[in-house]
């Protein structure tokens, strides 16, 4: 495809992760952006629903009444439908949860799980010609570089003396 998400650590920034992406000469800037764009479709409302049921039956929970569970899992569904499928499934059945988890705390691993992919969407979306621009521009061209070169030299020549 082309396109790239590149993670590393920064010393600079106390070790934090960076996040960029590198777009490849002839890449498919649109393929990669429908791809991308399907990866953040989120998942059925009712199967959130049966996920989020899953989750309740093997972890620790407070007893309420039903009409209360109903409306709180309806909640939970809703903002959660916001999130990409994969990322709320992982975040509902694959994370160790020893205490039903709180709303916030799904969020939380749902945005830690999306953050790289919305970040690639975002610049696909917006940057794509510009990132493309860019690493272009910062390949040296051929003839600029012996131009340079040679200007430098006769510089040294100049100031030195023949070598």
């Amino acid at each position: 495809m082309g396109v790239t998400m590149v993670r590393e650590r920064n010393a600079a920034m106390g070790g934090r992760a960076e996040q960029r992406i590198e777009i490849a000469e002839g890449a498919d800037i649109e393929g990669a952006r429908a791809l991308v764009e399907q990866s953040l479709q989120p998942a059925p409302q009712r199967q959130i629903a049966q996920w989020l049921a899953a989750l309740r039956l093997i972890t620790a929970h407070r007893e309420s009444d039903p009409a209360e569970a109903g409306a709180a899992i309806k909640i939970y569904v809703q903002r959660l439908a916001e999130w990409p499928a994969d990322c709320v499934h992982e975040a509902i059945l694959h994370r160790r949860w020893r205490f039903f988890p709180a709303l916030a705390e799904l969020e939380d691993a749902c945005q830690e799980l999306a953050a790289p992919r919305k970040l690639l969407a975002l610049q696909l979306r917006t940057d794509a010609g510009a990132v493309r621009r860019f690493s272009e521009a910062q390949r040296p061209d051929p003839q600029t570089t012996a131009q340079r070169r040679a200007a430098a030299q006769r510089i040294m020549r100049e100031v030195f003396g023949p070598a």
